[in-house]
């Protein structure tokens, strides 16, 4: 199946092209996608999936070009990717990432290597109760260049089964907080507020957000 796709905004003085060619042979495609004027976001991907696997191999199509590929194996229990992209000229990894995830009905948790290898980080999430969507989550990163490493402990409850309340706090001394209010089946409407009390002044900050749902 072939897609052709055209749309452009003339106040911002840009063209976007795609072409999707779908199922060539069972679980492989191809897709094109040309910016005007921002040909550095020009690329063409090959892709393939199945049951057990996502693969995608793609050029940019600037000078130099930059070769990408990112995949994907396993299910839903334990899956493990990675995300590579390689400068033809200069022979080296312009973006090296690699990550796996853990899911199951006690701890969902992940673990990624990003930066080239300069960032670790792994997470961790555990539903307490699923009535009232209480649960609790980790992170821990660390910056192998800085000799850096930050925790980050955060919780969620449902007050109400229309009103959600989060929080998270960090070593680094950022405190952060949402309340998100159902307003109507598909309205909803958060206000959150961050807290940074290592700043030379104390600073905070608050926001209030509207969504509408399908």
């Amino acid at each position: 199946m072939l897609r052709l796709e055209l749309s452009s905004v003339l106040s911002k003085r840009k063209c976007y092209l795609a072409t999707s060619v779908k199922e060539l042979v069972p679980g492989l495609g191809t897709s094109f996608v040309f910016f005007i004027p921002y040909q550095r976001s020009n690329k063409v991907e090959l892709q393939y999936s199945n049951d057990f696997a996502g693969i995608t191999a793609g050029v940019n199509l600037t000078v130099p070009p930059i070769i990408n590929f990112s995949a994907v194996i396993g299910r839903n229990f334990l899956c493990i990717g990675t995300d590579l992209s390689f400068d033809s000229v200069t022979r080296t990894f312009a973006k090296c990432n690699a990550g796996f995830s853990f899911n199951s009905s006690v701890l969902d948790a992940s673990m990624t290597l990003n930066d080239k290898g300069d960032n670790l980080k792994a997470s961790f999430y555990r539903s307490v109760n699923p009535l009232t969507t209480s649960a609790i989550a980790a992170e821990v990163t660390h910056k192998f260049c800085r000799n850096e490493t930050t925790l980050a402990f955060g919780a969620q409850h449902a007050l109400f089964p229309v009103t959600v309340l989060k929080a998270r706090v960090d070593t680094r001394g950022n405190v952060g907080a949402l309340i998100q209010q159902e307003l109507f089946q598909t309205f909803f409407c958060t206000m959150a507020g961050e807290l940074d009390v290592n700043a030379a002044r104390t600073s905070a900050k608050v926001g209030i957000s509207i969504a509408l749902r399908p």
